[in-house]
């Protein structure tokens, strides 16, 4: 009996374990999805943020541009634009106060540092040929304002940048016929792509956001994994002792076989109600899960309401901006008036009269400034030396004109001023003063200053631009170059000093692939002078240059003309690897697509095989995994099966077949490595063809690698041009996604098996397991042996702690040894609340129905990672057939001991009797008729 036991329960525990990998398969392929879905989510949330600033941007330069601009004051933040040349740029108002005007890229960029600044978006406007040098792009943006040239309508993705993770949106900037009032000079014309937006959206608030739902998604999994553990360990341990119990049972009650075999066949009809009342779980669920996604549906709905509200702030704001565009129309009506200040003096210098606009200049009342001296109002060196000036013209009385003087404003800052003034004489021809105007040239100070820096800044610029930049007049002479634009074109220094604009360009030329185009380029600018270019050069040397030009405009006519020479060799070289990666990486994609999207691996050979041949041009290809009899094809292009028609049976699909490991394909395996031949008829590995093979003029194999160990090989040919490094790269870099993506179908088709044992074995069950999912244990539901058990439906609440009182569970009874027990008293209830497991105990189950059945019931808590109870599981057997056949054991025993005791009683009784039989005969003086001898006896 001992070792059946251990045979028994050595069964039961290989069973477990492999529903318990089932299980972890299945949990961890659902966590795994749900993950990526929210990150998904993530993602395209960020990239409806940038949208939406990148509309408002937008919104904000067509309504500025539409207005020609806007005025501003001018202060620390709000500065002139240096890169803005139009007519009437700074202005100052009749109070003196200055005034700049901002177009629409400057204002844009001020609302984006106060935006950007609050919310964390960053916006900027990028070209790749900026006036500002600020608008020079970094290389992401670069590459995006290429792929605009292209074609391509949005650049989106995400980039770690320096302060974390952010979603980066780029959109094309369309020049309009608005926009030419101030980038015409730069040759553009309406409907050129002028530039880019681009928006930064960090990802760090919205990570933050999405942590705690990834941390419910994987405590939910955790504890429904914990949950299936559990039932599992419980059921199988329960299910042994039960079936151990009912062994025992069965040996000791043979009698009662035909009994236990009818309620065998009572289980069988429970079961298989059992596994109805189980699929119609399943449909259940599945539709909680429709449901599900039912609801992140109506969140993303959510998150575009948010974009609504923000389209209704913005309209808010334009009408903000339409009451300010009154209000600037008005002030621009003031602003037209201004007048300089005129003044009096007495023959002692002394002010007899101001008139209103000193206050203008100086901060002054003209009251405050009557009876002062022009010298009071100025710094003591240079009152000193105007002083001194001013008394020879007034020696001479002579008038003066545009006397440069600076001045002391009321708030303590300096004023630049000319004076201009006429002495005053009287009736009789004596000086009685001066009379003249102050006019207030402090602005034109600044701008004079701000001028000499911006030549010295264009100077510096053009030194250090990264480009060779040569400036020609309008007849071809050169005028301007730098530095960089003779280290480019290396041009020695003789022919530099010889400054023969002929010899220049002969030397420069003759380093060229193409001289004759290079020179039909520059005659046609100058026969169109008003023309803008950009070409690109190829030197005989292997060098690549960027040439652009476009005309010097002075007083709306051209002068001259600008060229632009730019190296780039490496980053064309870099283009052209980045086009590779682009495209292997589109490739990648698309072979993990079809691992998902295809539901065979005939059907994912295929797929993968015509991406690699697509990418590569080849027309025909091969995938062969391994086998112990040589090279099983997986996936054989169309046109060598056609050719091979011949070779194979005919078929709707050619059956798969082995090769041995040799020739071309030999090599690849056995070295573990790619190569291509361009003539594999005279390759020393060749071995020639199959007869009806098609023929192979080139020939490209890669291996199929896994954990260090070649399990197979793709190989391609009969490209056009043959095959050369580019396309050997190439296919080595996507055999690893094609491995990848042959393991996870294998493990998609191994997981769905092992999900379809597992639900079989869970619907044939006998034993009943009921979960809770919280630590109040108010919600319980079971699968469907135990809903069989109690007599309720799948979506009914199982729970006694329920707390609507009228769930089934609140009407079931239990009792323990006759004593009725309250809802805390049960093992679930108890295993949650104590958090330690409940062994089994013996329970007499009372339904609403009116029947009665004995459970053997034991719980177990359900633990998070942080060992905290999140929930609990208990597992119920029904042993009402056991106890009835315990009783009636019982029962059979008490009536044999009933019947042991009459036999006892009637033998004493008899012996008694013949005992007075005797006594009477001898009485009566004859022998006795009975012989008696202990407990015997004979007549």
């Amino acid at each position: 009996m001992k070792t059946y036991r251990r045979s028994l329960f050595a069964r039961f525990r290989s069973h477990a374990w492999l529903l318990a990998g089932a299980w972890t398969a299945i949990i961890a392929g659902s966590l795994f999805w749900n993950l990526d879905h929210h990150q998904r989510h993530t993602i395209e949330t960020a990239r409806n943020i940038a949208q939406i600033a990148f509309e408002n941007d937008i919104l904000y330069r067509h309504w500025v541009s539409e207005q020609g601009g806007l005025y501003a004051r001018v202060s620390d933040r709000v500065r002139p634009n240096p890169y803005l040349t139009v007519p009437d740029r700074d202005v100052t108002t009749t109070a003196g106060v200055p005034l700049t005007l901002l177009n629409p890229a400057y204002l844009a960029r001020l609302v984006n540092e106060s935006s950007d600044a609050a919310r964390g978006t960053r916006g900027h406007l990028a070209s790749l040929k900026p006036l500002r040098p600020e608008n020079a792009p970094d290389p992401w943006e670069a590459a995006a304002l290429r792929s605009f040239e292209l074609g391509v309508k949005e650049t989106n993705t995400v980039e770690r940048m320096r302060d974390g993770e952010h979603l980066r949106l780029m959109r094309p900037f369309v020049t309009e016929q608005r926009c030419l009032r101030c980038h015409a000079a730069q040759g553009y014309r309406a409907g050129d792509i002028r530039g880019g937006i681009s928006i930064s959206v960090p990802l760090a608030a919205l990570r933050v956001a999405e942590r705690p739902v990834k941390d419910n998604f994987i405590l939910a999994h955790a504890g429904l994994w914990l949950l299936g553990l559990a039932g599992i360990g419980i059921s199988r341990r329960s299910l042994g002792k039960e079936v151990f119990a009912r062994e025992q049972a069965e040996e000791r009650l043979r009698d009662f076989n035909a009994a236990l075999e009818q309620r065998i066949k009572d289980q069988t009809a429970e079961i298989r109600k059992a596994n109805d009342t189980l699929e119609q779980r399943i449909a259940e669920r599945t539709a909680e899960i429709e449901a599900a996604n039912a609801e992140l549906r109506e969140s993303r709905l959510a998150a575009l309401n948010t974009a609504d509200d923000a389209l209704a702030a913005r309209e808010r704001a334009e009408e903000s901006a339409a009451a300010l565009r009154a209000s600037e129309e008005r002030f621009r009506d003031i602003a037209s008036a201004s007048a300089d200040w005129i003044w009096e003096t007495d023959v002692h210098g002394r002010y007899t009269f101001a008139s209103g606009s000193v206050k203008d200049v100086l901060g002054y009342e003209p009251g405050e400034i009557l009876g002062r001296t022009p010298f009071d109002l100025m710094a003591p060196d240079e009152a000193a030396r105007v002083r001194a000036e001013f008394q020879a013209f007034a020696d001479w009385r002579k008038p003066f004109r545009d006397f440069a003087n600076d001045c002391l404003h009321k708030d303590g800052g300096i004023r630049h001023i000319l004076t201009s003034g006429v002495p005053v004489f009287d009736a009789e021809g004596s000086l009685r003063g001066y009379r003249g105007v102050d006019k207030d040239i402090t602005e034109r100070k600044r701008g004079e200053a701000a001028l000499r820096h911006t030549f010295s800044l264009l100077r510096a610029t053009l030194q250090s631009t990264a480009d060779g930049v040569l400036v020609v007049n309008a007849d071809g002479k050169i005028g301007e170059f730098n530095q960089r634009f003779i280290d480019l074109w290396r041009i020695p220094e003789n022919i530099l000093a010889a400054n023969n604009d002929g010899v220049t360009l002969a030397f420069v030329t003759d380093q060229l692939r193409n001289p004759e185009a290079f020179m039909a380029k520059v005659r046609e600018l100058y026969a169109t002078p008003e023309q803008t270019s950009e070409d690109v050069l190829e030197f005989k040397d292997g060098r690549i240059f960027e040439r652009y030009s476009q005309p010097q405009w002075l007083d709306g006519r051209v002068v001259g003309r600008v060229w632009s020479f730019r190296d780039v060799t490496e980053r064309r070289f870099a283009e052209k690897a980045l086009r590779r990666h682009d495209m292997i990486q589109a490739g990648v994609n698309q072979v993990l697509s079809a691992a998902l999207a295809c539901k065979t691996e005939a059907e994912l050979g295929s797929a993968c095989l015509a991406v690699t041949k697509l990418i590569t041009q080849s027309k025909a290809g091969f995938i062969g995994e391994i086998k112990a009899d040589g090279l099983q094809e997986i996936a054989v292009s169309n046109p060598g099966w056609d050719a091979c028609k011949g070779l194979r049976p005919a078929g709707q699909s050619p059956p798969p077949a082995s090769f041995e490991i040799h020739g071309l394909y030999g090599r690849v395996i056995k070295d573990a490595k790619g190569f291509f031949t361009n003539d594999p008829a005279q390759h020393p590995d060749g071995i020639g063809l199959p007869d009806s093979h098609p023929p192979l003029h080139s020939f490209l194999g890669v291996p199929l690698i896994r954990e260090g160990r070649v399990i197979g090989m793709i190989a391609l040919g009969n490209r056009d041009g043959g095959y050369t490094a580019t396309e050997l790269e190439t296919l080595e870099a996507m055999a690893p996604a094609i491995v990848e993506a042959f393991l996870r179908k294998r493990a998609e088709q191994e997981l769905f098996a092992a999900n379809q044992r597992l639900t079989a074995l869970l619907n044939a069950l006998p034993v009943g397991v009921s979960f809770s999912d919280d630590a109040t244990c108010q919600r319980i539901t079971g699968n469907p042996a135990v809903l069989a058990q109690f007599e309720v439906r799948p979506e009914d609440n199982l729970s006694a702690s329920a707390p609507d009182a009228a769930a089934p569970g609140r009407q079931v009874r239990f009792f323990r040894d006759g004593q009725p027990m309250t809802d805390a008293d049960l093992p679930l209830q108890q295993a949650v609340a104590g958090n330690r497991e409940i062994p089994p105990v013996e329970l007499e189950v009372h339904l609403p129905s009116g029947r009665r059945w004995f459970a053997d019931a034991s719980g177990a808590p359900l633990r998070d990672s942080a060992g905290s109870v999140v929930g609990g599981i208990a597992v119920t057997v029904d042993i009402t057939a056991r106890k009835q056949a315990e009783e009636k054991l019982r029962k059979s025993n008490q009536e044999l001991e009933r019947f042991n005791r009459a036999m006892v009683g009637r033998e004493l009784r008899m012996v008694e009797l013949k005992k007075e039989v005797n006594k009477l005969l001898t009485a009566a003086g004859r022998p006795p008729r009975y012989t008696i001898s202990g407990d015997t006896e004979q007549a």
